[in-house]
């Protein structure tokens, strides 16, 4: 029983900072340009922030969704899903 309260716990916190990924992405712009103003940094910096975390989005979303995928094969225990037995 504590196994499935485990899986899902873990679903559920997938599913939120999938959520959360998404929500910061459409917000960056506005959160990085209020950032910049309130410290008073050099404006390129919210540029340098974006390029920085806007293509790392898609690859943490993909690693969400397959860790998503994984955890609902475990929870249907389903014995095509390649996990390691000793764990």
């Amino acid at each position: 029983m504590k196994k499935v309260n485990t899986i899902k716990f873990s679903l559920f916190l997938t599913d939120l900072f999938l959520v959360l990924l998404v929500l910061v992405a459409f917000f960056l712009p506005f959160l990085v340009t209020w950032y910049v103003e309130y410290a008073g940094r050099l404006e390129s910096l919210a540029t340098t922030i974006m390029v920085t975390c806007y293509p790392c989005a898609p690859f943490t979303g993909l690693i969400l969704f397959y860790l998503r995928k994984v955890l609902k094969n475990i929870e249907k225990k389903d014995d095509k899903t390649p996990i390691i037995r000793n764990i």
